[in-house]
């Protein structure tokens, strides 16, 4: 491989040919690392040589872009005072002339002289009768104004509209758009891991033949068995371009944008927990796990329903033998439960002058649009599930493609995570709300 030798013609270009230098420069670059990448879009380990090229063009482009910064805020003063330039040379001369007879400079002598109202007044004929005492000063006279030019004294009113606005700076209040609030992670355990793919051994067998046995009589045999379970890390994430310009304007915009980023990552996160189909790469969410109990509302007012479920999960025609610890459900559901009345109209749910109980059944409530209309659910979140994390969700900031010569960078949010879901019949759901 032939060595790189750097290039210093850009030192005399101009703005717009050391733009294209630098995007000709990068783009050698790119095939340099393109041409280095393995299957999986990694980089190999490099050559000796390879890593000494990367350098040495890293640190011309770095000396060329600084000088482009140079020219840029150049070119930008001069665009100005051409721009102004143009604008003093094309401002129009065809205006009224002064007063005291005299035009504006360039009129030339054919500007017409400009009388005031109070020559017009001095000059005329009632005026210099007055004086020379002819007319008495005890008879009011008047006079017509014919050569006092009302153009150049009453002008169009100027408002607010035509005229000049006040200042009217804008206040620092951001009203951020409507999203619901996640809240069913803070119910489920959260495990950092550094696998792959979770994998745990369930008892799937559970054969209890405990008996009374006679003297010198065989004990009953029992049976247990195991199998290994695995759920896939999958990742969930976004990505942002945003214009460094735009970070510069308003310093505490970085912090914003952090912060819906990862609200948006926070979002979808809690929709795959409750509704993830489980194919790659979505993770499997609880409402799709296979064994999970299902209680029927059919003709029963909807909190019978879910103490039905209760019943199951309890073990009470289920096979769950676990005690819920929390509810998931649709606002409008909760509605519908929260407005029940009795026979003489009182509201079950407590007073509307009171705040309420928001529980069913002692145990407390998710109240969130993350889950479908018309279906609840609820189980044993707490021990017999768990959110395994990789790392943690996070956002980054990074340049990708020609973002370093646009002044433009991309922020991202992503996290991996699995769902475990350790007994299915611990979990379960009403349907038909």
């Amino acid at each position: 491989m032939a060595k790189f030798i750097r290039d210093e013609q850009w030192k005399t270009m101009g703005f717009k040919s050391l733009s294209e230098f630098l995007g000709a420069r990068r783009d050698e670059l790119h095939k340099i690392f393109d041409a280095n990448k393995d299957e999986k879009g990694d980089l190999k380990a490099l050559e000796k040589e390879t890593i000494e090229e990367i350098r040495d063009r890293n640190a011309e482009l770095g000396d060329a872009t600084k000088r482009w910064e140079e020219l840029r805020e150049v070119d930008e003063t001069f665009i100005k005072n051409r721009d102004e330039l143009h604008r003093l040379n094309n401002t129009p001369t065809n205006l009224p002339p002064f007063a005291g007879g005299q035009g504006r400079p360039g009129d030339g002598a054919a500007a017409q002289p400009f009388k005031s109202l109070g020559e017009v007044l001095t000059g005329s004929k009632q005026f210099k009768s007055l004086k020379s005492g002819e007319l008495s000063a005890n008879k009011g006279f008047a006079i017509e104004l014919d050569d006092f030019d009302f153009s150049r004294h009453v002008k169009t009113t100027m408002t607010t509209a035509a005229g000049f606005a006040p200042a009217n700076d804008r206040t620092s209040i951001v009203v951020p758009f409507a999203t619901r609030r996640p809240m069913l992670q803070q119910y489920v355990p959260q495990i950092t891991t550094d696998l792959d793919a979770i994998k745990f051994m369930e008892e799937t067998t559970f054969t209890n033949n405990a008996a009374g046995a006679a003297e010198n009589a065989a004990l009953a045999e029992s049976a247990l068995a195991y199998t290994e379970r695995t759920q896939a890390v999958e990742v969930i994430g976004t990505f942002l371009p945003i214009t460094e310009q735009q970070l510069q304007i308003e310093e505490s915009i970085r912090g914003t944008v952090d912060e819906r980023l990862m609200l948006m990552y926070e979002l979808k996160e809690e929709s795959d927990l409750l509704s993830g189909d489980g194919n790659t790469p979505n993770i499997l969410g609880y409402l799709n796990k296979s064994g999970i109990q299902t209680q029927a509302k059919g003709a029963d007012p909807t909190p019978n329903a879910i103490y039905k479920l209760f019943t199951k999960l309890r073990g009470g025609g289920g096979s769950g033998f676990v005690e819920p610890t929390v509810v998931v459900i649709h606002p409008n559901d909760w509605q519908d439960i929260r407005l029940l009345q009795d026979a003489n109209g009182n509201y079950i749910w407590g007073s509307p002058a009171d705040p309420g109980p928001e529980r069913v059944w002692g145990k407390p409530l998710v109240v969130t649009t993350a889950i479908t209309e018309n279906t609840a659910l609820s189980g044993d979140f707490q021990l017999f599930s768990a959110i395994w994390r990789k790392r943690g969700a996070r956002v980054e900031a990074g340049m990708q493609n020609d973002d370093f010569v646009k002044l433009k960078m991309t922020l991202r949010v992503y996290g991996r995570l699995a769902l475990v879901i350790y007994r299915a019949a611990a979990f379960g759901k009403v349907t038909g709300i």
